[in-house]
């Protein structure tokens, strides 16, 4: 399958409210000692200079907020100079003063990228993952009003996210990328365990708005061998789901009609209303919602291969980079957002995929829900 660029987005924290960011907020009052040392180190003009600075620095403040902002100061330089070893073991020591610590979790999963070191990323990728957790979770401080509380780390968390995303991106592309066959599963169950603690911003959204949205990029995706016929449902409802989830669905089960029509041929994208009770893909649903599907008239597949398709690491492409996480991906995308998916195809006749996806009034009760699926694929 085609490789998607990443963009790569680096966190800035912002001037929040107290408390109201990943990772410990540390003031230096200016004229102290402190200040001092940091301004000195700040404008060395060489990576040693900084680095005998530092040990200076670090030697005088063997623990507490000082320790910390060593800590960081020591992975800026190392990962200047390149020195992986060296920025894990001060960004390790960092996140055993802070575990929240942002901007430290993404500079180690940057490091390991750029070692390359897959090991590494897995588990500073995965840090980064608990790190949004435990900050959703924390109570606040004595005396603080909640819903203020609240609020700041709403604020904090989307502020966050471009570097969470980011992270959860560059998982992706090394398991796609450099993964070793043989710890697939391992490396499957990583991301997943990720996704479930990834910050979504789930959205009543219409897919038929959506999908015109996307029309033009399709076209051009496809180019002029293969041509997209929409037969849309107006009188569907919204859904709720993560628009940026939505647009990776779309673009995977566009990617994998194009793979399926080599020659060119025709893409139907359809919506309708699902009714509240019906018996879908195998599951009894109690509830209404959408169905959305993409029917091609490509080459289509065997019975063993459609029962495999939304296998991690499973591909019918003989390419490197074609190794079957994107189709699994569509399918942790719709569980997530209380859907289910349903493959039909047949050598020759071409693949039609169908996505349910509940309607907004009832997936809205628990969009922040994202445990165990609703149905089996």
């Amino acid at each position: 399958m085609r490789r998607l660029g990443l963009v790569i987005i680096f966190l800035i924290t912002a001037a929040l409210p107290a408390a109201a960011q990943l990772g410990k907020r540390i003031s230096v009052q200016a004229g102290t000692p402190e200040d001092k040392e940091l301004t000195a180190i700040n404008a060395a003009a060489t990576a040693q200079q900084k680095l005998a600075l530092l040990d200076k620095f670090s030697a005088e403040h063997p623990s507490g907020d000082m320790a910390l902002m060593a800590c960081r100061l020591y992975v800026d330089v190392y990962s200047s100079l390149k020195n992986y070893a060296k920025v894990y073991e001060y960004g390790d020591k960092a996140l055993a003063i802070d575990p929240n610590d942002l901007q430290v979790g993404v500079q180690l999963v940057r490091a390991a990228q750029l070692q390359p070191n897959n090991a590494k990323l897995f588990t500073y990728g995965l840090e980064v993952g608990k790190m949004a957790t435990r900050y959703k979770a924390l109570p606040p401080p004595a005396g603080f009003p909640a819903d203020e509380w609240e609020a700041q780390k709403k604020q904090a968390l989307t502020t966050a996210q471009p570097s969470i995303h980011w992270v959860a991106g560059a998982l992706y592309h090394a398991a796609t990328t450099a993964a070793p066959a043989t710890r697939a599963a391992d490396i499957t169950q990583h991301l997943l365990a990720f996704g479930r603690r990834q910050v979504l911003r789930p959205e009543a959204l219409n897919l038929n708005d959506c999908l015109h949205q996307a029309l033009p990029m399709l076209n051009h995706y496809f180019g002029i061998g293969i041509s997209i016929e929409l037969e849309l449902d107006d009188a569907i409802g919204p859904v709720v789901i993560d628009r940026e989830q939505l647009g990776l669905v779309l673009l995977q089960l566009a990617d994998n009609a194009r793979n399926a029509m080599p020659h060119g041929g025709r893409l139907r994208i359809s919506t309708f209303n699902a009714p509240a009770v019906q018996d879908l893909y195998g599951r009894r649903r109690v509830e209404p919602g959408v169905i959305l599907t993409f029917a091609d008239d490509g080459v289509g597949m065997d019975a063993a291969t459609r029962d495999r398709i939304f296998e991690p690491f499973f591909s019918t492409q003989s390419i490197p980079v074609a190794n079957g996480l994107g189709l699994s991906s569509v399918y942790g995308i719709i569980q997530q957002s209380r859907g289910c998916i349903d493959c039909q195809s047949s050598p020759g006749k071409g693949t039609t995929f169908r996505i349910f996806l509940p309607a907004a009034a009832e997936a809205a009760a628990s969009v922040d829900s994202l445990g165990s699926p609703t149905g089996t694929h």
